[in-house]
């Protein structure tokens, strides 16, 4: 029963407009709190490890895609590993 009341509630939040932006925000906060809870705040591509790992992978890239394509770091940041990889981008404004 309350399996499916939960199911029917994440039914109805997921096609209403205002439940998924509420839920998209709840989402970025609760990553936000376990992230620091874990340490796993540093967000420079340097520091974290990220940029080696794009730089060690990019022969194998050819397509990418960038979900918070807000000022085109991280695209960059390919495009600079692997020039002739194409990007599909997508940025926070769509959402809000």
């Amino acid at each position: 029963m309350l399996r499916h009341m939960l199911g029917t509630t994440h039914h109805l939040i997921a096609h209403s407009n205002v439940g998924l932006q509420a839920a998209v925000k709840l989402r970025n906060q609760c990553d936000s709190i376990i992230g620091r809870a874990h340490g796993a705040t540093i967000s420079d591509a340097q520091q974290n490890g990220e940029a080696s790992f794009l730089c060690k992978i990019a022969p194998c890239i050819e397509y990418f895609v960038d979900v918070g394509a807000n000022r085109g770091n991280w695209t960059s940041m390919v495009l600079d590993c692997c020039p002739s990889a194409k990007g599909l981008l997508f940025g926070t404004d769509l959402f809000f």
